[in-house]
């Protein structure tokens, strides 16, 4: 078979290609009944060197615009992966393209015929890590909270490649600190690659409490002042901006008329030009200056005899002064006589002074990218009268992008968390014996009652080595009834979601040797771009950390074929 019959055979012909969007595929629906949609020709993907096509016998794709998301039988579709994303399915070919060899761009990525199981999905994301940061960083409660944690990542950490060739994890978020009110950008790394690297900066972070917080009912909603007093700051720091930048278009303006009239009438030998003098600030005065005389001594009667003198003297001095004051801004706001001899001369503007530039406050910049929607914010709350608290800020205050971490009552107010539509990160918690509305076996109950009210949810570890467990804990979740395709959305999409990445983040597509939640499967391969990887790993059933044979860079490939 040439080569043209053999790429035919990967896919379907021109006149009967069908582009699925991931939200309008079901995997109960029959191969010829999978709805076409608009898209590029078949001929144009596989010329298109930027398109790598995934296969296995199983295949994840992630819900796009409100859609859930779905399995697909791999026997008869391919992944479309281009621009660091899935972008849908193509079908199975039914008639061969005619396409010449030398023009196939495409990769082409087949595991259904070596690992019959295997399963491709989105590599996992850890939403809430602990890598590559010094923990002493971390604590600091005084930190700068504009710093990012991409300015102090330590990439060279040994042991976060268990997280990819064990767990299927190939992108972390870690914060910038944790302790600290406000904290600056998290950052969201890549382990897809042999050597860590950053792949975007992401949402800053507020503590508005920890599971320690001490307080009651009365008093819970009071975590949130802090964050609503750095919004009221950030839109005053705004309308100050404003005034500046409306203060220099008047100054501009004036500078022109300035220049124009001096270039029209030069100055003569000797003159100078007039300068713009600024208005001298008022002098504070303790309560009213009395008006006349009268009023003086009425108020010396209540001012004991031996500082009377003394007070009347000033008084007077200051009397006086503002009397010369009005006189004198009564005199400039009178209409100036006209000299006959000069009615056609026009006066000498003054200088304009320049307005003084105002002093960019980079905490304040980031908060009104935060209400103006460009940024995420993450939030770190747990109990519910906390959590209605922070729900009525944000509304108030619009902010459209935000992501609850934590959320231990979370479950108790997914009215309210629907209403600013957040995502909530779960975290394996140590709860307080008292104190806190927990659920038996929390996490995993948590995550299936929020998902079953429509309320994103995504995993994070809080911490280093248990990254490995977020497998698991999804599998737990759904044993409790939570949807399998949404506890793989919570561990893929909704991790990035959640990270409020600054820019498109590429997870990959690892191939699992089974279903991904199940303890026995191993991850195979990850696919990133035109980058395969092979993994060789211990099975998630075995006991204890992989050993270091296996998790040794040596035993990792990477072609670009």
């Amino acid at each position: 078979m040439n080569r043209t019959l053999q790429v035919a055979a990967l896919v379907s012909a021109t006149t009967s290609f069908s582009l699925c969007a991931a939200a309008q595929v079901s995997s109960q629906v029959p191969a010829a009944q999978v709805p076409a949609a608009q898209g590029p020709d078949l001929a144009a993907l596989l010329r298109d060197r930027s398109v790598t096509l995934v296969r296995a016998s199983k295949l994840f794709v992630p819900g796009k615009d409100g859609a859930d998301p779905t399995y697909i039988d791999g026997q008869k579709h391919w992944l479309i992966y281009k621009d660091k994303q899935i972008q849908g399915i193509v079908r199975e070919p039914d008639t061969p393209v005619e396409i010449a060899q030398s023009e196939l761009a495409a990769r082409l990525v087949d595991y259904s015929k070596s690992h019959p199981q295997s399963v491709a999905v989105p590599g996992f994301v850890d939403a809430d890590s602990r890598w590559f940061r010094n923990p002493r960083d971390l604590g600091d409660r005084g930190a700068d909270p504009t710093a990012s944690a991409a300015d102090a990542l330590e990439t060279w950490q040994e042991g976060p490649e268990e997280l990819l060739t064990q767990a299927g994890i190939s992108v972390l978020f870690v914060p910038a600190t944790l302790e600290a009110q406000a904290s600056g950008k998290g950052a969201l790394v890549s382990l897809a690659s042999q050597e860590p690297s950053l792949l975007s900066e992401g949402a800053m972070q507020w503590r508005l409490s920890s599971l320690n917080t001490r307080g009651s009912n009365l008093t819970r909603g009071d975590v949130v002042k802090g964050l609503a007093s750095a919004f009221d700051a950030a839109r005053k720091y705004e309308e100050a901006k404003e005034k500046y930048e409306k203060d220099l278009a008047d100054f501009e303006k004036k500078r022109k008329d300035f220049l124009a009239y001096y270039k029209k009438n030069p100055l003569k030998k000797g003159e100078k030009v007039e300068e713009t003098k600024s208005a001298p600030a008022p002098r504070q005065q303790r309560g009213r200056l009395p008006q006349t005389k009268e009023e003086l001594e009425q108020m010396l009667q209540r001012v004991p005899p031996a500082m009377r003198d003394q007070i009347r003297a000033r008084l007077e001095a200051q009397m006086k002064e503002a009397a010369e004051a009005a006189k004198k801004a009564a005199g400039e706001a009178a209409p100036e006589k006209k000299d006959d001899a000069k009615t056609d001369t026009k006066k000498a503007p003054p200088k304009p002074a320049r307005p003084k530039a105002l002093p960019v406050e980079a905490a304040k910049e980031a908060m009104l990218r935060v209400l103006a929607g460009k940024e995420a914010l993450r939030v770190e709350v747990h109990r519910a009268d906390e959590i209605r608290a922070l729900v009525e800020v944000l509304a108030e205050e619009g902010v459209e992008r935000v992501t609850i971490l934590g959320g231990t009552e979370a479950h108790m107010v997914t009215k309210e968390l629907r209403s600013i539509d957040a995502t909530v990160v779960l975290r394996p918690e140590t709860l307080p014996a008292t104190g806190v509305d927990a659920l038996p076996e929390h996490m995993a109950a948590s995550a299936k009652r929020l998902s079953d009210e429509g309320i994103r949810v995504a995993f994070g570890s809080a911490g280093t080595k248990s990254g490995r467990a977020l497998p698991f804990l999804a599998a737990r979740a759904v044993a409790f009834g939570m949807n399998e395709g949404l506890a793989l959305q919570a561990l893929t999409g909704n991790g990035i979601e959640a990270s409020g990445a600054a820019d498109i983040v590429d997870p990959g597509i690892v191939i699992w040797s089974d279903d991904p939640l199940a303890t026995t499967s191993t991850p195979v391969a990850i696919v990133r771009g035109r980058l395969e990887r092979k993994l060789a790993t211990p099975s998630r059933s075995e006991s204890g950390a992989a050993s270091d044979k296996n998790t040794s860079p040596k035993n990792t490939s990477e072609t670009n074929k």
